[in-house]
């Protein structure tokens, strides 16, 4: 018995691609190009966000070996004054960091949806050019219409 992943089978991961790498991208950008301008800002946000990600446990370390352990040590409350600068750079880069990744995760989900709405809609698009090119009295309109119910014969009598 062939063991299932969470998203597909063994055969199908194995399984070849019939096209090449570049045609998929290109297949791919066609639906993606009218949100370039989501995508960059998108790409933007991630930079951002692993940025101010990293910059978070840095201040930290600033924190403990220049604040708090020289202030154990000798006993003095006067490094406890650097807390001054660090606390509101500390919000500052956390803040920043729960925007962007808001921002990534908006813009991302944004071109997602449209992008797979065009995928989903291209099918129906080339459906109706087909019927509007060989039989110009059947509307596309007209074949998805449901006929009204007809009434049982328990209903009639």
């Amino acid at each position: 018995m062939e063991q299932r992943n969470t998203f597909s089978t063994k055969t199908e991961e194995t399984k070849k691609r019939s096209g090449s790498e570049r045609t998929l991208w290109v297949r791919f950008y066609q639906y993606v190009k009218p949100y370039r301008k989501n995508l960059a800002i998108g790409a933007a946000a991630i930079i951002g966000s692993a940025l101010t990600g990293l910059i978070s446990p840095y201040l930290h370390m600033i924190a403990i070996n220049n604040i708090i352990t020289p202030a154990a040590q000798t006993g003095k409350s006067s490094y406890l004054a650097a807390f001054e600068w660090w606390v509101p750079l500390f919000v500052l880069v956390t803040g920043a960091n729960y925007a962007f990744q808001y921002i990534q995760t908006y813009e991302m989900r944004y071109v997602g949806e449209k992008s797979v709405k065009k995928i989903k809609m291209n099918p129906w698009r080339n459906f109706r050019k087909f019927l509007s090119n060989t039989s110009p009295k059947v509307k596309p309109a007209e074949l998805c219409r449901v006929p009204p119910p007809t009434p049982s014969r328990s209903e009639s009598s």
